[in-house]
């Protein structure tokens, strides 16, 4: 039995290790704000979890920025829902 989990554990590891944000990436946006432009890169339309700034003002920090990004990626993933569930 003890087996079988190191078996089960191991194979979560590889398995993780195949998948990379990167592989959800969609085209990179701009946000205007009072600051700024922010460019963000969203990646799923589903979940919001690696969205993140990829250009900032400077007036701007790299944790604000990311904020203004996952904010977006909610407004998308919101759109996206309504649309899906109208269809």
């Amino acid at each position: 039995m003890k087996m079988y989990k190191v078996f089960v554990v191991c194979a979560a590891f590889v398995l993780a290790g195949c998948v990379s944000p990167r592989d959800f990436e969609t085209d990179p946006i701009t946000v205007s704000t009072e600051q700024g432009d922010v460019v963000c890169q969203l990646y799923t339309h589903q979940r919001v979890m690696f969205d993140k700034s990829v250009s900032h003002p400077d007036a701007m920090s790299k944790q604000d920025a990311d904020k203004v990004c996952v904010d977006k990626g909610t407004e998308v993933s919101k759109e996206w829902h309504a649309a899906r569930n109208k269809s």
